[in-house]
């Protein structure tokens, strides 16, 4: 309403100019009525003249508009010509625009243009009338065109609109009523009397914590079930707490403190026992003794690494090395004296192979005799039948000679199996 009202203050301040130029050129056409009679030359003013008489009276105007508060005619043309546009251009959303108004603003607009050219135009008044009818008419066209242009505008324009402020009004309350739910009566989120208990327990053991004894503060560990039984917002209010009485939230101190105790729990292992007690007094031990520390990689292997690392930092303490370079070193070492001990061992082999193959050889020379004299006995024993001569003494000595290349035979095949065991 305001808007309305401004415009219409407005216009009837463009409506008072035009009523000053309308009187101001109804004066000329009296002057120019009375001396009509006047030779053209005497009426006719220099041209020269009559702008600056128009401009002293444009001055004039403008004195007295400012007087009454009004702003100069251009500038109130301009504005006034500004706000047509935004009329024109905004019409479609205007429903209270009327046929009286609109006729009427065209209707001054052309009477002032009428006007202003009278004034600043090089033409006599007389021709230049103010044309009320084709103004009228031009102002029915104007209507008639924003008439088409109002029917042109989708009708479900506005019903599309609302329907679609509407569902998001909707959904702003869905959501509104589902939070409220949740952080206010949503039963997850009511604390039990236990869980107001648990919570009141932290916050009195967060109180104390400065004044604790190690003992008293690894008792955290037994705080977890409380802890965990508490709500979600009471879980981020202790471990704020914590963090402002400790310095660290219950989560970090709980974690670190458990850590610790795994660690003692894990000292009392026997293998980890068993390195410490090897590695203690490592500069007493004897090379033997030293050479064990390879037995007990597998054991040092098995342990966590928190105790590896304890395990390594007193090997170094003892040592000047970790436990893993101890080992290599010790390794390389049992391997060396292994291969030694193979090498002599084999070199002794080869001795013994050397002194059983010529054992053998021996035995092997006895054995070809033992089995040349066979033959001659053989054929002693063939004559001695052939001839009828008695033959007990010739069989009793193929006999021995028999016993003698079986014996042979066997401490050849003794030796070589020795040989072959050795090699």
């Amino acid at each position: 309403m305001s808007e309305n009202k401004g415009k219409t203050d407005q216009n009837s301040v463009s409506k008072e100019e035009i009523d000053d130029f309308a009187q101001a050129l109804l004066d000329r056409k009296t002057e120019m009525a009375l001396f009509k009679d006047m030779p053209k030359e005497e009426k006719t003013q220099d041209v020269s003249q009559r702008k600056q008489a128009e401009r002293q009276l444009s001055s004039a105007l403008d004195m007295l508009r400012k007087e009454r508060g009004q702003l100069p005619i251009e500038e109130e043309e301009r504005r006034y010509t500004f706000q047509q546009s935004l009329d024109d251009s905004n019409f479609e959303e205007e429903e209270d625009f009327t046929t009286y108004s609109l006729g009427k603003d065209d209707l001054m607009n052309a009477s002032l243009k009428n006007v202003h050219d009278a004034l600043d135009g090089d033409v006599e008044v007389e021709n230049k009338p103010i044309q009320e009818e084709s103004t009228k008419e031009e102002v029915e066209k104007k209507l008639n065109k924003k008439k088409e242009k109002l029917k042109k505008v989708d009708p479900n324009r506005k019903k599309k609109i609302i329907a679609i402020i509407a569902c998001v009004v909707v959904v702003l309350g869905l959501m509104g009523a589902y939070a409220y739910k949740i952080y206010i009566y949503d039963p997850q989120n009511v604390a039990t009397e236990a869980q107001l208990a648990s919570y009141d327990k932290l916050v009195a053991y967060a109180d104390e914590w400065d004044m604790m004894s190690d003992a008293e503060k690894s008792e955290i560990l037994d705080l977890k079930e409380d802890y965990d039984s508490l709500l979600d917002k009471q879980k981020t209010e202790i471990n704020s707490y914590f963090k402002e009485q400790t310095g660290q939230t219950f989560n970090a101190l709980y974690k670190e403190l458990k850590a610790l105790n795994d660690e003692q729990k894990d000292e009392q292992n026997p293998d980890y026992q068993e390195i410490v007690a090897y590695l203690t007094n490592w500069s007493s031990k004897t090379d033997d003794e030293k050479m064990n520390v390879v037995n007990l990689k597998t054991k040092y292997d098995g342990l966590t690494s928190s105790l590896q690392k304890k395990i390594d930092d007193l090997s170094r303490e003892q040592t000047q090395k970790s436990f893993g370079a101890l080992y290599t070193e010790y390794q390389q070492l049992q391997q060396q004296q292994q291969q030694e001990a193979e090498a002599a061992q084999q070199a002794a082999n080869n001795e013994q192979i050397a002194y059983y193959q010529s054992l053998i050889d021996q035995y092997n020379a006895s054995l070809q005799e033992y089995t040349a004299y066979a033959s001659t006995l053989q054929q002693d024993l063939e004559y001695a039948q052939s001839t009828g001569q008695d033959t007990t003494e010739i069989q009793s000595q193929i006999d021995t000679n028999n016993q003698l290349i079986s014996q042979a035979q066997s401490t050849i095949a003794y030796y070589q199996q020795l040989i072959n065991g050795l090699q």
